[in-house]
């Protein structure tokens, strides 16, 4: 497979040469060193371009793309090794031009050819210090910003635990994956934390970000899950939880997400996680709603068709009963034709099983005088057994 950029070595390697065996001229000799460097590598962008159209195979361009990575990660990381505080300063000046120039090729290919790029391939070394100087540079700022009081410390602390780890040496070898996310995750971060409020907390906008970069690590997960929880234990009503779901659920599935990005490449989307936990939260209240409803309509079904209270008294007798109760203010009812149809629908006497309400109405507003000695005596048996208490 032909290397595109092995001109572009070539002509590092002679400058580097050239300036190590002749300590005069450093300028001048630079000066056409990065003239002749600029020229190859528009050249030898043109030629990778074309040469990846020359194949027929989408594999054919992926191998090649890889093989060139590859190959300009080697040779960064082997002009970054020979960087020392020892070296002479000219000889640094330049191997770190060309260390940045390699670089900015290496990102050339990584975002022009993204489908082709293996994101899981450790990066230049040179690539991962400068990134890692600015984390430490976003990391002190972000933990150190005037809102620190307004935010939930454990929210904060689950994205940027990670971060901490890698700094101090406590990671794998880091791969372009994990150095685009980790810049993208600290950039905007530090935007929420040093932004203009958009009338939602802090939290509320840090836990945006999270989901729309996915970040959809375990412990992440549980703590999101325990948010959700704590929102609906503050309600008792269970149509009030459903209502702060489903507005949850709205939420997450609209957030938009960031493409190519991901925490864990092992686990599935945050907003799927989320997405299923409420779907069965959901379902569950909703049965649990609609069991309660039913016992209730079963409940009020029996008593309407099969219960009524039972007097041992005419229809008159009790007629003229109840409106001894309303005169005397007992019973507060105010509409006695409703409460003439309530008694006569779930009343019966010992002579009738049902009572008609026209019945009812009649002999309300019409009393018999054997009718109200007939009450008068029952009152006062019941007044007796209450003195005989």
């Amino acid at each position: 497979m032909d290397y595109e950029f092995k001109n572009i070595e070539s002509l590092i390697r002679d400058a580097i040469d050239s300036v190590s065996n002749s300590k005069t001229a450093f300028k001048e000799q630079f000066i056409q060193g990065k003239s002749a460097f600029s020229e190859e590598k528009i050249r030898a962008k043109k030629s990778f371009a074309l040469k990846t159209l020359s194949f027929e195979r989408k594999d054919q361009v992926t191998r090649f793309v890889q093989f060139h990575q590859q190959s300009l990660i080697n040779f960064s990381d082997e002009l970054f090794d020979g960087l020392s505080p020892r070296r002479e300063s000219q000889l640094t000046e330049m191997s770190n031009f060309f260390v940045d120039h390699l670089n900015d090729l290496q990102n050339h290919i990584q975002y022009q050819y993204a489908e082709h790029f293996n994101q899981d391939t450790k990066a230049p070394e040179a690539f991962i210090a400068d990134s890692l100087e600015r984390w430490k540079e976003a990391l002190d700022r972000i933990e150190n910003c005037p809102s620190k009081g307004e935010m939930d410390q454990v929210l904060l602390s689950l994205p940027l635990m990670p971060v901490k780890n890698i700094l101090l040496g406590r990671g794998q070898a880091i791969n372009y994956r994990t150095l685009s996310y980790t810049t993208e995750l600290l950039n905007l971060l530090h935007e929420v934390v040093y932004s203009d409020q958009d009338g939602r907390s802090i939290d509320e906008q840090i836990r945006s970000v999270l989901l729309h970069l996915n970040y959809n690590s375990r412990a992440y997960f549980e703590y999101y899950i325990n948010h959700l929880k704590a929102q609906i234990s503050a309600t008792d009503a269970v149509s009030d939880q459903l209502e702060k779901l489903a507005y949850s659920y709205k939420v997450i599935n609209q957030t938009p997400s960031k493409q190519c990005l991901t925490y864990d490449l092992q686990s599935k989307p945050l907003k799927n996680q989320l997405s299923d936990w409420l779907l069965e939260e959901i379902q569950y209240l909703e049965r649990k709603r609609e069991l309660v409803s039913k016992s209730a309509f079963n409940e009020e079904a029996f008593v309407r068709k099969e219960f009524k209270l039972e007097f041992d008294m005419s229809v008159a007798q009790f007629a003229y009963f109840i409106k001894a109760f309303v005169e005397t203010g007992v019973i507060q009812n105010k509409n006695i034709s409703e409460l003439i149809r309530f008694l006569a629908k779930f009343v019966k006497t010992k002579r009738s099983e049902s009572i008609s309400y026209d019945s009812f109405r009649m002999k309300y507003y019409n009393v018999e005088s054997n009718t109200k000695s007939s009450v008068r005596n029952l009152l006062h048996t019941a007044i007796g057994y209450i003195n005989s208490n």
